[in-house]
């Protein structure tokens, strides 16, 4: 099937005439659609360069039109036209994209020699650290590779002061620009972990823009609660009586509230269950990055460890699961991309007990009003689960109670037969205005007349942006069918991938087939009269 161009994909735009040229000459190669954050990205191939601030532009008029959250235009170009005069554009694209390239380019100096592109920045070393952390080099080596599938390397390097012309007060700005990079690149990752006590008005207002991990409850409730073994934060008990040191060496398992911590730390040690594991490689392939996130009862965090062996990330996976608790010893650090997201980097990890809710009254209840995860928007609990909760807590019995149907029927049978309890089974149900009608319009007819069952497929959802790709329809009279009409309609616009795979109807099966306008007139003659019944 012949690509389309970026005219016909966004055939809802009308482009002003400086950017006509640009949606008939392009020819879109891949789109990504995210429906739920309402973004859409293009990827289109141009046989000349188009400037950076008129793709912006056009971006910011489609995403308009479109009613969208974002859309992205990334073009492609013949390898040929990269040279030394479009730096200054990838480097335009650097600051856009980067997560802090914005303000590092706005006095620069470069050298291009064959693939090699360096760039030099009016800011001290410092600076290049900063964007060197941020893989900045590898962000504009990206998009030279995705504009012109060219692989150059690019490197950062700071340039005096005194090699550019520039203004006292030029010079003042980059002076304080200086002081910021300073101070961020602390925060960055290499200040020191060393607690210390703040002792000035300047100190403690930086104390307040330091990283703040949130609790579900109040300040008053994430203090560490301890009884012997026991120990309680938030909703949740920990019993650390047997510990089992699997990963690394034995510690001292006095924890504090995930919560509590709003600051890089060392020799920090969290109690939690593991609600989330992650193994990956990375990108050469040859280690592994590890994740995993823990729950206290108060605040939850992720626990990571970067570019491990494969056997040593196994060891850790085989030791550790979902569900389980641990407590884990290590430092806090800042995450790179967000300054204000903390996690754990652990060296040692202990596998405890948690110590589950219980119901301690001296004379058990019987819940006669309980919904399962049958009840949609209204419980998350698997009815199976239920009745075994209710078991171990000592109740005679538990009803179930879902609303609007018995889903959760065959699965709370099973769990009591296994476990010996006793299911009340129940439903909340609905009265239904028996005066209302299925019927619109004037019908006085049988059941067993005349009648033409239809269903229709469409691009997505919306009556008024999508469209019909699909109308099949049988003529029946009292239970025998007695005509078929089957077509699918060209829609005149690409298919989603997910409705594809709903429907099984791709663009290919409908490029030949007749527009709408041509099979409305062929449907209502087949209808005619008679009583129309919706699938």
């Amino acid at each position: 099937m012949a690509k389309k161009s970026l005219k016909e994909l966004l055939y809802k735009y009308l482009p002003p005439p400086e950017f006509i040229d640009i949606m008939t000459e392009g020819e879109v190669t891949r789109t990504r659609i995210d429906k739920e954050k309402r973004i859409l990205e293009v990827y289109a191939s141009f046989k000349s360069i188009i400037p950076k601030d008129t793709l912006y532009a056009l971006e910011a008029q489609v995403t308009e039109v479109y009613s969208l959250a974002a859309f992205k235009l990334f073009p492609s170009y013949p390898s040929e036209y990269f040279n030394y005069n479009y730096v200054p554009e990838i480097l335009k694209e650097t600051e856009r994209i980067g997560y802090v390239a914005k303000g590092f380019f706005s006095d620069y100096d470069y050298t291009l020699d064959g693939n090699n592109l360096n760039v030099k920045i009016a800011f001290p070393k410092n600076g290049v650290i900063l964007l060197e952390k941020a893989d900045t080099p590898r962000v504009i080596e990206g998009i030279i590779r995705s504009e012109f599938g060219l692989n150059v390397n690019v490197t950062i390097d700071h340039d005096e002061y005194s090699t550019l012309e520039m203004s006292d007060s030029h010079k003042q700005l980059l002076e304080e620009y200086d002081k910021q990079i300073l101070e961020a690149e602390k925060n960055y990752g290499t200040r020191s972990y060393d607690s210390y006590e703040h002792s000035s008005n300047t100190e403690q207002a930086e104390e307040e823009k330091l990283p703040r991990i949130y609790s579900v409850f109040d300040d008053d409730d994430i203090s560490v609660k301890r009884d012997g073994d026991i120990i309680s934060i938030g909703c949740r008990k920990f019993d650390v009586s047997a510990p089992n040191f699997a990963i690394g060496t034995p510690f001292e398992i006095t924890p504090v509230a995930i919560a509590s911590v709003t600051k890089q730390m060392r020799n920090v040690t969290f109690l939690g269950e593991i609600f989330e594991l992650t193994k990956e490689a990375n990108r050469a392939g040859d280690k592994i990055n590890l994740s995993f996130a823990i729950f206290d009862g108060s605040s939850s965090i992720f626990v990571k460890r970067y570019s491990m062996t494969p056997e040593d990330a196994s060891e850790i996976t085989s030791a550790i699961s979902k569900g389980m608790a641990v407590a884990v010893h290590g430092y806090t650090k800042s995450e790179r991309n967000d300054e204000s997201e903390l996690y754990m980097s652990f060296t040692d990890i202990a596998v405890i007990s948690s110590i589950g809710r219980m119901d301690n009254a001296p004379q058990k209840r019987v819940e006669l009003h309980l919904h399962t995860n049958m009840s949609n928007m209204d419980a998350l609990i698997p009815p199976d689960v239920a009745v075994k909760m209710a078991q171990k807590w000592g109740h005679s019995a538990v009803a179930i109670t879902d609303h609007g149907n018995v889903q959760g029927f065959p699965e709370a049978m099973i769990a009591s037969e296994k476990c010996g309890m006793k299911v009340i089974y129940g439903m909340e149900a609905y009265f239904v205005n028996n005066t209302a009608s299925a019927v619109y319009g004037k019908y006085s007819g049988e059941f067993t007349d005349q009648m033409v069952v239809f269903d229709i497929e469409t691009t997505g959802l919306s009556k008024s942006d999508c469209r019909i790709t699909e109308i099949g329809a049988v003529k029946i009279r009292d239970g025998q069918i007695l005509e078929y009409f089957n077509t699918f309609v060209n829609p005149e616009c690409p298919i989603p991938e997910d409705i594809q795979e709903l429907t099984s109807i791709t663009d290919e099966m409908v490029a030949d087939a007749p527009k709408i306008r041509d099979v409305l007139p062929k449907f209502f003659e087949f209808v005619g009269d008679g009583l129309l019944v919706a699938h």
